[in-house]
C-alpha cells in the first residue's frame, strides 16, 4: 500500500474516468445491499481501482519523461530555430498531441517555453557578464537586438539596460552596507 499512498504524491490525478466511477458505485451498492460474499467482491473491486490508477500513473510517468526530454532538447538548442512539428513527428506523435501534452506538463506551448529559456539565459548574461545588449541578443538567439529589447521589456517591465543597472545598484548597495557594518581596525 505504501506504493499507492505516499507523502510525495498523496493524490492520484486521473481525471474523470467512467469505468473507475462505476467501480466506486459498485462498492457503494455492495455495501448497502450486503449480498453473500460482498466483502470479498468489495476488496477485489477496490484492488481493481488501485490497479487502474497505478496503470494510469505509469503512462503519465512515460509522458513526463518524453516531455522532460523535449524540455532538455529545448535547453540545449534554445538559440536556434526548433521545428516543433518535426520534433513531434520524430518522436512518433502528431504536433497537436505533442503541443497539448507539452502545455499540460509545463504550462506553456513549446515555442513559449523556448522564448522563456532565451529570456532566462539573457538574464544570466545580464547578471554575470558585461556583454553588450547586442551580443546578449545574439548569444540567446534573438532575431535582433531590437526584438530582444522589446520582448525583454514586455516580459519584465524593464529594458535590458534597466535590468542590468538595477542589479549593479543592488550590488553597490550591499557592498556599502557591508562597509558600514564592518568594525574599524
Amino acid at each position: 500500500m505504501e506504493h499507492y499512498f505516499s507523502s510525495e504524491s498523496p493524490i492520484f490525478q486521473f481525471g474523470i474516468k467512467s469505468e473507475v466511477l462505476s467501480l466506486f458505485d459498485k462498492i457503494r451498492e455492495l455495501s448497502q445491499k450486503r449480498p453473500l460474499g460482498y466483502r470479498r467482491v468489495m476488496a477485489l473491486t477496490a484492488q481493481e481501482i488501485l490497479t487502474r490508477l497505478h496503470v494510469s500513473t505509469q503512462s503519465d510517468q512515460a509522458t513526463d519523461i518524453e516531455i522532460e526530454d523535449a524540455c532538455q532538447y529545448i535547453e540545449e538548442h534554445f538559440k536556434g530555430t526548433i521545428d516543433f512539428k518535426q520534433y513531434a513527428e520524430s518522436s512518433g506523435q502528431s504536433y497537436s498531441s505533442f503541443r497539448r501534452r507539452f502545455k499540460q506538463y509545463t504550462g506553456l506551448a513549446p515555442n513559449q517555453y523556448q522564448l522563456g529559456t532565451k529570456l532566462r539565459k539573457a538574464k544570466q548574461f545580464l547578471d554575470n557578464t558585461d556583454l553588450s545588449i547586442q551580443d546578449i541578443a545574439h548569444e540567446c538567439g534573438f532575431e535582433s537586438p531590437y526584438y530582444f529589447s522589446r520582448y525583454f521589456k514586455a516580459t519584465t517591465n524593464l529594458s535590458p539596460k534597466q535590468y542590468r543597472a538595477r542589479r549593479e545598484t543592488a550590488s553597490m548597495s550591499r557592498s556599502t552596507r557591508r562597509r558600514d557594518v564592518e568594525p574599524s581596525r
